[in-house]
């Protein structure tokens, strides 16, 4: 690894010699800030339970502490975009079970009401429904999808949503979220042979959304890893990442275009988009160039995919 390599995190403090304030650059320090490596000068130094931080992840840290059982500081009252993202899978859940008439609580929506709701029915996204490459995030195959889904987001969703801020951490969410639907549209064949017939494949999930997630908090922390706190939440991701890759190779009927799709969004999201390259001042830049970047790919592979799939249709057809 080149030291010198602008768009790493600078090394620990000790490690080179004095360099510039990131607030005042007039002001020569060979202080570093213990959570995300930022040279700071005395008058930027925030005592914390360790050495000292920034202002900017002392005041972070501020609204990140816990009393038994809830966070307190700017989520007590529990409005954050996790919590409003698991609201609307559980309405909408509710909503198709209602429709569905009684009985389905525990199976869910029927495959009629789930492709009424906005499910990825692939010959409709084909026919210029590619709102469902969107919609198809918030719908869910049962309660058990449903909860196993919904507890994920919850404990990812709410710890990058406080690293990342509500703006950056929805954008997040949603992009990739869009991008793992466009994977699984392109690679997921439409049609499947069962026993006495043919199956139309229809998709649903948060899943690739919260592999997106995933995958920008291994990035996010990968590129803080010469720090200890950092180093070991990049290690217990990448085990979870492992684990749920596995589940998803061996449990029959997963997605694992849309999860595979989700957490490469994720990675370039994470590495590219989230901190930027060279000076700090470049964050939102990169965070919208990259994005922008992943929906430019996704619009391409949907474009591709929608044109293959008429042309598959008119020659079924034209038989």
């Amino acid at each position: 690894m080149d030291p010198m390599d602008p768009s790493l995190p600078p090394p620990p403090a000790g490690t080179e010699g004095p360099v510039a304030c990131k607030r005042h650059p007039d002001v020569q320090t060979g202080l570093r800030c213990v959570r995300c490596g930022d040279p700071i000068c005395p008058d930027c130094m925030r005592p914390a339970a360790v050495g000292y931080q920034c202002p900017d992840c002392a005041r972070g840290s501020r609204q990140e502490v816990h009393q038994p059982g809830r966070r307190i500081g700017s989520s007590a009252a529990g409005f954050t975009i996790t919590n409003v993202l698991i609201a609307i899978c559980v309405g909408v859940y509710i909503v198709g079970v209602v429709m569905s008439g009684a009985g389905s609580v525990i199976t869910g929506a029927t495959e009629r009401v789930l492709i009424q709701q906005g499910a990825l029915d692939p010959f409709r996204v084909a026919d210029g429904q590619y709102w469902r490459l969107l919609t198809n995030a918030f719908l869910h195959f049962g309660i058990l999808h449903l909860a196993l889904n919904m507890y994920a987001l919850y404990i990812i969703g709410n710890v990058v949503e406080a690293e990342l801020g509500r703006i950056r951490y929805l954008a997040l969410f949603l992009v990739t979220g869009w991008f793992a639907s466009s994977i699984a549209y392109w690679l997921t064949p439409p049609i499947v042979a069962v026993a006495g017939g043919f199956q139309l494949q229809v998709s649903a999930g948060a899943s690739g959304a919260i592999f997106g997630l995933f995958g920008a908090f291994l990035a996010y922390n990968y590129r803080r890893r010469h720090l200890a706190f950092y180093a070991n939440r990049m290690r217990r991701m990448l085990m979870l990442i492992v684990l749920n890759m596995v589940f998803t190779f061996t449990i029959p009927g997963i997605s694992w275009q849309a999860h595979v799709g989700g957490l490469v969004a994720g990675l370039i999201a994470g590495y590219a988009a989230l901190d930027g390259f060279g000076a700090r001042v470049s964050r939102t830049a990169a965070l919208v160039a990259s994005l922008a970047g992943l929906l430019a790919i996704s619009v391409v592979i949907v474009v591709m995919r929608t044109a293959e799939l008429q042309s598959q249709y008119a020659r079924f057809i034209g038989r």
